[in-house]
């Protein structure tokens, strides 16, 4: 098993569940892939709280992504 930062795991769980943030957000404010704060939030330190703020984000994905692409488009 790899070497664990168990403090960064906290820190990034706190961080999501505090902010309500989506995974793109809270790995550009700690440096790590998406892919690590959706393991961490999913394998290491799985709670209610994250699950429901991962499932609102799911939920809301398509809307957001529209926004981007026309705010990409008008710049």
């Amino acid at each position: 098993m790899a070497n664990l930062n168990f403090n960064l795991i906290r820190n990034v769980v706190s961080y999501f569940i505090d902010n309500e943030s989506t995974v793109r957000e809270t790995a550009e404010v700690f440096g790590i892939s998406k892919t690590a704060v959706h393991k961490y939030l999913t394998v290491y330190m799985p709670n209610p709280e994250s699950r429901r703020i991962l499932d609102t984000n799911k939920a809301e994905a398509p809307s957001r992504g529209g926004k981007a692409l026309r705010k990409k488009r008008s710049q």
